[in-house]
């Protein structure tokens, strides 16, 4: 798939890996829908792909809201001409152990990172079946892979994520249409601090790939079709160690990630 010329709806697009899929979507030619809760930063983004010779189209909406998606969709499909790739990017963190686990902030996060992304590809999908193509991209995590101790929320929403996207993969395998799974590891944004529960902690010496790194991974695997994405071979040596040595994993990830601390 080449980007030229392609209907993008990305959510989260405010910020992080969002807004730098933005740009370099824009330096590939395609067309994008920018939605995200906050219009100034949105319009600041859109100001750069602009600038990037992109026509972009900024919707201001919250994900979990009910009218979100067909609102944002029915957008791409008016003021572009339609839609051909959906970008489920928008997430929110949260830190808590499970007994420790606050219903509304669960709540949130699984209205954001699964109820969002299952209604976005609801409205999208009647117009990818009628054109016979069309591209989701859902971004996951590592810890959809995983288990993190105190991310148990987190990594539960982001592990359904998974699993539905690999079903529905199945389900529109013969009707033209993809589902791309994207996994980052460790990012350099601003998410913890946006994050729900309680802080995370300081890893010192941990390594972070860019919002940049990730964004260039995504547009390249979508050109080369393919289904799964981990931006750094390192992330798949880590989740195949894991899997290997468990109980070495969760000593080593309690030791990491199961401190308190200030965020970063």
């Amino acid at each position: 798939m080449q980007w030229r010329g392609k209907n993008v709806v990305i959510t989260g697009a405010s910020r992080g890996i969002g807004r730098s899929l933005a740009l370099e979507l824009a330096r590939r030619g395609a067309r994008m829908i920018l939605t995200a809760r906050s219009r100034p930063e949105l319009e600041s983004v859109a100001e750069l792909t602009r600038s990037l010779g992109a026509d972009t189209v900024v919707v201001a909406s919250d994900v979990s809201a009910a009218d979100s998606a067909s609102e944002v969709v029915a957008a791409a499909a008016g003021q572009l001409g339609g839609v051909d790739v959906l970008v489920n990017n928008a997430g929110v963190g949260l830190r808590a152990s499970v007994d420790q686990l606050a219903r509304a902030d669960l709540e949130r996060v699984l209205a954001v990172n699964l109820l969002g992304p299952i209604a976005y590809i609801q409205a999208a999908l009647p117009h990818f079946r009628r054109q016979g193509s069309g591209l989701i991209i859902n971004l996951s995590s590592l810890a959809g892979l995983m288990p993190v101790p105190h991310l148990g929320g987190y990594c539960a929403t982001k592990h359904a994520l998974v699993v539905l996207s690999r079903c529905l993969r199945a389900e529109l395998r013969e009707a033209g249409i993809r589902v791309m799974l994207v996994h980052p590891g460790a990012v350099d944004t601003d998410f913890r601090h946006h994050s729900l529960g309680s802080p995370f902690p300081s890893v010192p010496g941990r390594s972070r790939v860019s919002a940049e790194q990730v964004a260039v991974a995504i547009a390249r695997a979508a050109e080369d079709g393919r289904d799964e994405v981990f931006v750094r071979p390192l992330d798949r040596v880590l989740l195949a160690t894991a899997r290997l040595l468990p109980r070495r994993r969760d000593r080593i990830l309690l030791r990491r990630y199961g401190r308190t601390g200030v965020r970063p």
